[in-house]
């Protein structure tokens, strides 16, 4: 289906009709006071707090012991453990109390309110799973019906159509959000349809388990704040008067007649009406105080209001919505809330898909490091309570974790903070993650049985090695739970040493040499294609020889004889292409041995005219000769080809822009017709090929294959770019695709997107892509997708493609929002795929993984090392079925043996109906060493705050069932020391004891 808002507005506005007459009824007003607390925005975390979050919560916490009738919610984790440790033991106590007799609601329960459009899937679960796990160990222990039941995501910029399985899998009742489009929540409101089903990922086995993932959806009617007149913590007594006995017959009026209107937009003459706004409660008492005086009031005079109106949790007020036995209209599945756009005109916040790139990609190869050290010290064994340095380097872990929770939250990795937050984010991430290389290097030691051996992150550390004793080691690291050959690269582009295939040695530490057919030198550039274990590392060994002459490895260029060829007229410079060309590829058939791969069906089919062309045994891939730019591209395999061309362009901002929208001038810059310079260059034995191109001083790119992947790497130089231009990068083909493309959300499932505003507001166009964007063109049932190593903006005005935004450099500094990381150089990398949709589809999520958890890598400082007992290990006895994916296994504690797991199949249901019929059954046992065998397993809801046989949630009324039935199933809970089965889609989660 082609899902657009206009769609939408048609499917929810079944039942318009003129908004509804003054009700009779007795309105119930669930008034819900709460303070919204960002973990970062103007200020850092730890300046919010010293200044405003420690004097909310400690008044906040007296107010409600002092007065019964008091009820306050709490979202953020970070602040509460801020807070724990700084409070007094009687806070702590008064604090437990409160949550116990339900004044104090512990709600949503992450470490921060996440983003829900740039952040992955992994990313989101974890942050959850650390709020909870301490909320779970520290608040309510022994009590798991006083933790969080509902999600509050109250100021994210739009919502994903994964967040109803995120949360209905965490075992919540209720998702309560307030940014979506004001047109659409104009419609709502008039069609009484503010509490909607909305549907998730629906997981089917195709025998029988069948499970799809809901939530009730709530719509707040005008934001997050309180009533008009009653915010009394503003300090603007004109606007928020103080109530007296002089006024308050008129400011309860006011209040009532607003709470009326109100009621009319849902259903059951019931009102959650919020009560705060951003850090509000910093003096609770005035503002309790003046809203209990208008409370009782109303009260009081029931017969006149006809209404009623309390001091609610979001338990309470649910819990009496649901005792009301209402049915709610079902959302379109999987449907999502993107742009959002928050009044009429020029005001899609789209602009933070794409903002500060240098941070998104710190965020996401922070969280693929902490990957690693999770699944290794988990694999390890290390009871960390037994040693005091142990407990230090898990500490390390702790930092981490909790640093790369906190940059997913909504002002942080949308970029949308002034700078001081942002830049403490990345220094932080920047500081834990060399903190946590002491820790790896410390775990290397133990898995290798040797205590004398430092690694480092830093690859000047092997070419410090090198240059001194002419040998060096470094480790590489699999994190994934397959058996992998990756193609790693060592830049040694900063250090003196020459090297070529005849004065280098690469080898295992066991002595067993790496193949010359694996080894790939482009200038200083060392290119390794390694094989590693799943979840395993490797030692290697590399050792210069001493050879005389010069050492620089030849490699076939086009850019030896420029100056003489830029004398003629384009004509020489064509013929040196072609002389090139068939020396390499004579060289190439005798190094590939491919007889007869020319007469491969569509090879040639490309009418291009002698083009530059660089391939593997998957792609030619094809460039003008002139200017220099792609033209084109045949995938071997299929036997298709595309005329597909790439180039570079600016948006200008203009008056009005912000860090959250994207406001433009519609014309489009190319960035330059014809490049600067292009060069072509290979490896001797043609395993690497590279194009690079020079678009102007601010930009660079590489056009990067290997000889045995399916994939073409995209390596991007961006930066310093000038103020204002926001620079994005065009896919075009001849595909009528009639503006239709493809994003993911939250990094998992593809999602068609189209946009039909109007062509003179560019950010209307725009929709998130966390780590994946495609085209198709569905007459040949062919697919072309970016996968990219951080989050970006994708949309597309124009038939046949798509542009990517790949930095935004708006001068924000009037608004107090610039900073300088945007002013740097980035390097960024993409995958590039064709094929047809299926293999398209096929192979799309498990690439992602790899790109976006590629080896990590760390040098030994010794150079002379002689005895190394274990230089090779695998945490898996053999490589998982080739679509389950172990996302997860981390240890909780570090007082015990427990350890969360995660297994997910990584086929989309809607892909599984081509390639994937049954679910993939594993018994996990098989696989896991003798020293991690599980002792005891508890499965539990997504993020471990639940166990399943206890995650009752509430079956709302539906008002049409597609699947009868469907929205009352649990699923049961299994043990892991059997055969499990998991459905495409489908995140099993386990507590487990080592």
């Amino acid at each position: 289906m082609k899902i657009t808002l206009v769609t939408f507005f048609v499917f929810f506005a079944f039942s318009f009709v003129q908004a509804k007459q003054e009700s009779s009824g007795l309105v119930t007003v669930h008034l819900v006071p709460h303070a919204h607390c960002d973990v970062g925005w103007i200020e850092t975390p730890e300046d919010y707090y010293a200044t405003e979050i420690a004097k909310i919560m400690n008044n906040v916490v007296e107010e409600l012991t002092a007065n019964p009738d008091y009820r306050f919610i709490w979202v953020e984790v970070w602040f509460i453990q801020e807070w724990w440790q700084n409070s007094t033991q009687l806070q702590r106590d008064q604090f437990v109390n409160l949550v116990h007799n339900g004044q104090l609601e512990l709600v949503l329960g992450g470490i921060v309110m996440t983003d829900e459009a740039l952040v992955t899937y992994w990313d989101a679960i974890d942050q959850l799973t650390e709020g909870h796990t301490w909320l779970r160990e520290n608040i309510v222990p022994n009590h798991p019906e006083l933790l969080p039941k509902y999600a509050w995501h109250i100021d994210p910029f739009g919502a994903s159509s994964w967040t109803p399985t995120l949360f209905s899998d965490s075992c919540f009742d209720g998702y309560v959000t307030a940014r979506i489009n004001y047109l659409l929540l104009k419609v709502l409101k008039i069609t009484q349809e503010m509490d909607f089903i909305w549907k998730g990922l629906k997981y089917d086995s195709g025998s029988g388990r069948t499970h799809v993932p809901w939530t009730l959806g709530h719509l707040l009617h005008h934001g997050y704040g309180s009533p008009p007149h009653c915010n009394w913590g503003a300090h603007d007594p004109e606007k928020n008067p103080p109530v007296t006995p002089q006024n308050i017959s008129t400011l309860a009026t006011d209040l009532v007649s607003y709470l009326r209107s109100v009621s009319h937009q849902y259903q059951g003459n019931l009102v959650l009406q919020t009560f705060g706004h951003d850090r509000a409660f910093q003096n609770a008492s005035i503002e309790f105080g003046n809203m209990t005086l208008l409370v009782n009031y109303i009260n009081a005079n029931q017969d006149k209001f006809n209404m009623k109106i309390k001091y609610s949790t979001l338990r309470e007020t649910f819990d009496d919505l649901y005792s009301r036995n209402l049915d709610y209209p079902v959302s379109l599945e999987n449907f999502d809330f993107f742009p959002y756009q928050n009044s009429k005109g020029n005001h899609f916040w789209t602009g933070y898909y794409s903002n500060v790139p240098k941070l998104k990609g710190m965020i996401r190869s922070s969280s693929s490091i902490l990957r690693t050290l999770d699944f290794f010290w988990s694999l390890s064994g290390i009871k960390q309570a037994q040693d005091p340095l142990a407990r230090e380097m898990f500490e390390n872990i702790i930092k981490l974790r909790k640093e790369v929770s906190i940059a997913q939250h909504h002002d942080t990795i949308t970029g949308t903070s002034p700078p001081p937050p942002l830049e403490e984010s990345y220094d932080n991430l920047s500081k834990y993650v060399l903190a946590c290389g002491r820790t790896l290097s410390w775990l290397m030691n133990h898995f290798q049985k040797t205590t004398n051996i430092e690694y480092s992150w830093d690859v000047s550390t092997l070419a410090n090695s090198l240059s001194i004793s002419k040998q060096a080691y470094f480790v590489a690291m699999n994190n994934l739970g397959w058996d992998r050959k990756e193609w790693i690269t060592l830049d040694f582009e900063e250090s003196n040493i020459t090297f070529d295939l005849n004065n280098l040695v690469i080898s295992y530490f066991d002595g067993r040499l790496i193949d010359q057919s694996d080894i790939a030198i482009i200038d200083q550039k060392l290119f390794l294609n390694l094989n590693i274990n799943p979840l395993g590392y490797e030692t290697f060994f590399i050792r210069l020889l001493q050879t005389s002459g010069n050492n620089h490895q030849e490699t076939d260029t086009i850019d030896k004889k420029q100056k003489e060829l830029e004398k003629k007229e384009g004509e020489g410079l064509e013929l040196e292409f072609e002389k090139g060309e068939e020396e390499r590829k004579g060289g190439e058939e005798k190094e590939r041995n491919r007889e007869g791969e020319n007469e491969k069906e569509g090879e040639n089919d490309l009418e291009v005219g002698s083009p530059l062309t660089i391939d593997n045994q998957y792609f030619q891939i094809f460039f003008d000769k002139t200017s220099g730019k792609l033209i084109g591209i045949n995938n071997i395999k299929s036997g298709i080809h595309v005329p597909l061309s790439q180039d570079f362009y600016y948006y200008r901002g203009k008056s009005g822009y912000t860090p959250w929208k994207m406001i433009v001038d519609p014309t489009v810059h190319q960035v330059c017709s014809k490049l600067e310079s292009f060069t072509y260059k290979s490896s001797t034995n043609y395993k690497v090929q590279e194009v690079k191109q020079q678009f102007s001083s601010y930009l660079k790119q590489i056009y990067r294959i290997y000889d045995d992947k399916p994939f073409v790497e995209i390596e991007m130089i961006i930066g310093p770019t000038p103020v204002p231009y926001q620079l994005f990068s065009r896919f075009n083909t001849d595909w009528m695709n009639n503006k239709y493309f493809y994003s993911d959300s939250f990094g998992f499932q593809l999602f068609e997107k189209y946009q039909a505003e109007d062509p003179e507001i560019i950010g209307s166009a725009y929709r998130p892509m966390t780590h994946t964007a495609a085209f198709r063109n569905h007459d040949e049932s062919q697919q072309i997708t970016i996968i990219s190593d951080r989050a970006h903006g994708v949309g597309s005005y124009y038939n046949g493609g798509i542009e990517i935004m790949y930095s935004r450099n708006d001068n924000y500094k009037k608004y107090g929002y610039y900073w300088d990381h945007d002013e740097a150089i980035t390097r960024q990398f993409n995958w590039l795929t064709f094929d047809t949709i299926e293999n398209e589809e096929k192979n799309r999520q498990k690439n992602a993984l790899l790109h976006n958890h590629q080896f990590n890598l760390m040098f030994s400082s010794n150079s002379m090392i002689k005895v190394l007992p274990f230089p090779s290990y695998s945490g898996l006895k053999f490589s998982l079925p080739d679509y389950l994916h172990f996302l997860t296994w981390k240890s909780i504690s570090q007082t015990n043996n427990d350890y969360w797991l995660r297994l997910q199949n990584i086929i989309t249901p809607e892909t599984a109906n081509s390639h994937v019929k049954v679910p993939i059954t594993v018994n996990l046992s098989d696989y896991l060493l003798d020293q991690n065998k599980i002792q005891s397993s508890t499965e539990t809801s997504l993020t471990g705050l639940y166990d399943l046989d206890s995650c009752n949630k509430k079956q709302w009324g539906w008002k049409e069932h597609p699947f009868p039935g469907q929205h009352n199933q649990n699923l049961k809970e299994e043990k892991l020391d059997h055969e499990i089965e998991v459905v495409p889609g489908e995140i099993r989660t386990f507590k487990v004891t080592i």
